[in-house]
């Protein structure tokens, strides 16, 4: 997961004494540390570590988001950096790179722990278990009607932290209960989006709370009072990366919040996408009353999770947060993956935008996706979840570290696929080229190569000479030999357009003659 240079500083903190110039970041933007070097283009999601005893040379005269230092930077380098650690000459670079790195771990290893019980249907109890050391204070859950949902152990210690979460205390004082709960400071905060800090309780601890919505109602609230460690903004932008878990489970406790007519509409494209509704008109009418219009333009995203089990367990709270997460898009379960349908209005829209929208949540549930073009027109719906699912399935053959596999990046290899569908590659190949690979094998002579340089080079004499480490005559000398021998002539764009496509074939599933 992403920590930020502010949860690096608290982890350092009590074992080297650094000083800090720029001021520490609360977002959760790095990924992981690494060495400085001569080579290095520095990424906003790394923190780079340099030994300035015997690399002063090789700072480059770019931008850092995060950089340590060991020995004292000049103020040049403070001013290329938004935040600098500064580490005495005296520190081990291997030990401190080591803390460093042992910092990334350690909330890494929570963030799994998270994903685990996810995946293994575990408990909301389970999720603030894991999470007590992490923020080193008791935590728990209550309703609307400050009834506990789930609490640690160690949260009941004392009577100030039982107004929220022990019902024997709310049944002894149900007068200042319900005069808290018609607060207006207290009704108020309930619309607040993300972490935030309040003094609760009769003696005014200072808590980080974050509110959980349903369908845009308050339904539940995170609670961690200050009791054993000082909370800091930091820990805010990690309780929002708790709560999207402890949303998930939520949502199957909760009453399903999907009404009947977004539940219709969600079977509808379902219906639509597995051939069961094709009238047309019956189809603009349903999408006109979803307020879509059938003219808008469309993507299709087929979300695949890591296994069967995780999809049976919370299939359900994915969709919902999928929907809650991508604008104007309808999210729903079909066959044994997750569709999401977007409306994206125009045709020029920047898909990646949409994509960035879902892709943190998307890898912290462990899922992979295909993504389609975007069509205009309702009518393409169908061809969009094809498109997705295409690219899901040769994207992940292709590239199986990737996340996400769009088709527009899948498709020219979809083409070649296609082509061999029913016949075989010697068979659908130009037989002029089919000749050259042939002749090549037998007399060991490079002809093949030759012409597949010259058509990628665009029939650059130059370029092609280059990237064949040959000289100009050379080249022109096999060029006028595969003219004689296989009559090849480079000038009619169609057929040279049907050689390309013939090299690209041979290339991509690494045909060879049996010598």
């Amino acid at each position: 997961m992403f920590i930020s240079i502010a949860l690096i500083c608290k982890r350092l903190s009590g074992v080297f004494s650094y000083i800090v110039h720029g001021i520490p970041e609360d977002e959760l933007n790095l990924l992981s540390a690494e060495f400085l070097t001569p080579s290095t283009i520095p990424q906003n999601d790394i923190i780079y570590v340099v030994d300035l005893r015997k690399n002063e040379d090789i700072i480059p005269l770019i931008r850092f988001k995060a950089l340590i230092t060991i020995g004292k930077p000049d103020k040049q380098l403070i001013q290329q950096c938004d935040c600098l650690l500064e580490f005495s000459e005296t520190e081990s670079v291997q030990d401190i790179f080591n803390a460093v790195s042992a910092a990334f771990c350690y909330y890494n290893r929570w963030d799994s722990q998270l994903q685990q019980i996810i995946k293994t249907q575990g408990s909301i109890q389970n999720l603030l278990d894991c999470s007590v050391d992490i923020f080193g204070n008791p935590i728990g859950i209550h309703n609307t009607a400050l009834e506990c949902i789930a609490e640690t152990n160690v949260i009941t210690e004392t009577d100030d932290l039982k107004l929220y979460l022990n019902k024997s205390y709310q049944r002894a004082d149900t007068d200042y209960l319900k005069g808290f709960l018609e607060d207006k400071d207290y009704q108020s905060s309930l619309n607040i989006k993300g972490a935030f800090f309040q003094q609760l309780g009769p003696a005014g601890n200072n808590s980080l709370v974050q509110n959980l919505f349903v369908n845009g109602e308050f339904y539940y609230r995170i609670v961690i009072t200050e009791r054993k460690t000082k909370l800091s903004p930091a820990d805010a932008k990690l309780l929002e990366h708790l709560s999207e878990y402890i949303q998930i489970l939520l949502c199957s406790y909760c009453i399903d919040e999907l009404n009947s007519d977004t539940h219709s509409f969600a079977l509808f494209l379902s219906n639509i996408i597995s051939g069961k509704i094709r009238e047309g008109a019956y189809i603009s009418k349903k999408i006109h009353e979803h307020g879509w219009r059938s003219s808008d333009c469309y993507a299709c995203v087929v979300f695949l999770l890591s296994s069967r089990e995780a999809f049976t367990s919370t299939s359900d709270a994915i969709c919902k947060q999928l929907k809650k997460l991508i604008p104007n898009s309808e999210a729903f379960k079909h066959d044994d993956r997750i569709v999401a349908v977007i409306n994206a209005g125009q045709a020029n829209t920047d898909l990646s935008e949409i994509l960035q929208s879902f892709t943190p949540y998307m890898r912290d549930m462990n899922m992979r996706a295909g993504v389609s073009n975007i069509l205009c027109d309702i009518k393409n719906l169908v061809n969009i979840y094809k498109q997705a699912n295409i690219a899901l399935k040769t994207g992940m053959r292709l590239w199986s570290h990737f996340w996400i596999y769009r088709f527009s990046r899948v498709a020219p290899y979809y083409v070649l696929e296609q082509s061999i569908s029913e016949l075989s590659v010697e068979a659908v190949c130009a037989p002029k080229i089919m000749e050259l690979l042939r002749y090549d094998a037998i007399h060991k002579t490079e002809y093949y190569h030759t012409v597949k340089a010259y058509l990628e080079c665009n029939l650059n004499l130059a370029r092609t000479s280059e990237v064949l480490f040959i000289h100009r005559t050379t080249l022109l000398y096999r060029l006028e030999r595969i003219k004689q021998i296989f009559d090849i002539d480079f000038k009619d764009p169609l057929e040279r357009m049907y050689f390309q496509l013939s090299i690209n074939l041979i290339s991509y599933t690494a045909f060879e003659f049996d010598n």
